[in-house]
């Protein structure tokens, strides 16, 4: 379980990096947040 969180986390981290756009970075962070909540 924590080795596929910690896989999405690296995926979303790169596709922030990578962030064409700032609604692609905020989407993206908004998910990430909600992932990491669902886990705590």
């Amino acid at each position: 379980m924590q080795k596929e969180h910690d896989r999405s986390v690296k995926v979303a981290d790169m596709n922030h990096d990578e962030g064409t756009s700032v609604a692609e970075k905020k989407s993206c962070t908004k998910s990430l947040n909600v992932h990491i909540e669902y886990h705590l």
